[in-house]
């Protein structure tokens, strides 16, 4: 049995096209963690409050959850095969972390987890990481909500001359690599970086919407200081696990015809 620890976009989406339980662990007493760890042969763990600002909250539910989660699976199935879900915000580059000063309080909290997951002994555990998530959804990332505002306002306002650059990965993209690494037979690598490897700028984006909305307006560029996002991965994790092409191109068409009512 495959058990995703956490709800939300990422274990619905794998749920769609993979056979799998979704339980919040965080509910379980030790009883039914114990339970639910015994007969688990593989555990999808995502300690992923981002709604906290403040940093108590996001230490009990991020890090302490991993501590309680990783004690129960080392005396209860070890052998069980462990995938975290890190993130890259924690990153400097794809092989080295940012000053832990330089994180925010959430990347702290993963990054621990991380590190939680690596130095915890077992021997078939990974944390894997991906670049910039497309969900198709306006609330939930930038280029979703650019895309939305562009087929229903025709009207776009670029940050920093569109300047900031993604290396952006579909949602359903990413959850297929997610099982590859679930269906491994091979001993698993310490991390995976899941990008594909293309950094785009938000400025090509607009470039490509333009071309498909012909009375769009781009708005004036409103300059502001923001911090970088890692937008460069090689393409090593993927080309071990067997790349998945996709054209971001054509998910922001599909995108344009069926969530955002574009033509």
């Amino acid at each position: 049995m495959v058990i995703l620890t956490a709800s939300g976009a990422l274990a619905e989406e794998y749920k769609k096209y993979f056979e799998a339980e979704i339980i919040s662990f965080r509910k379980l007493d030790d009883a039914g963690l114990i339970q639910k760890v015994k007969t688990a042969k593989v555990i999808i763990h995502n300690s992923a409050n981002i709604h906290s600002t403040g940093y108590s909250e996001l230490f009990d539910d991020n890090i302490l959850l991993t501590h309680r989660l990783l004690k129960t699976v080392k005396s209860e199935n070890p052998s069980l095969k462990f995938i975290n879900i890190g993130s890259m915000s924690y990153l400097k580059n794809s092989s080295s972390y940012q000053p832990a000063e330089m994180m925010t309080n959430y990347a702290l909290t993963k990054f621990i987890s991380e590190l939680s997951c690596l130095k915890s002994g077992l021997e078939n555990i990974t944390s894997v990481r991906f670049s910039t998530l497309f969900y198709s959804n306006p609330l939930r990332d930038g280029l979703s909500k650019l895309i939305c505002e562009a087929a229903l306002k025709k009207n776009i306002t670029l940050i920093n001359y569109g300047e900031a650059r993604r290396d952006f990965l579909p949602l359903k993209i990413a959850v297929q690599y997610l099982n590859k690494i679930v269906n491994l037979k091979s001993p698993l690598r310490q991390t995976y970086n899941i990008a594909s490897g293309k950094s785009l700028s938000f400025a090509d984006i607009t470039g490509h919407l333009c071309e498909n909305i012909p009375d769009l307006t781009v708005s004036n560029t409103i300059v502001l200081s923001s911090p970088e996002v890692l937008s460069e991965f090689g393409t090593e994790d993927i080309d071990s696990l067997g790349r998945i092409d996709f054209s971001i191109f054509r998910e922001i068409d599909d995108a344009l015809q069926k969530r955002c009512g574009g033509t």
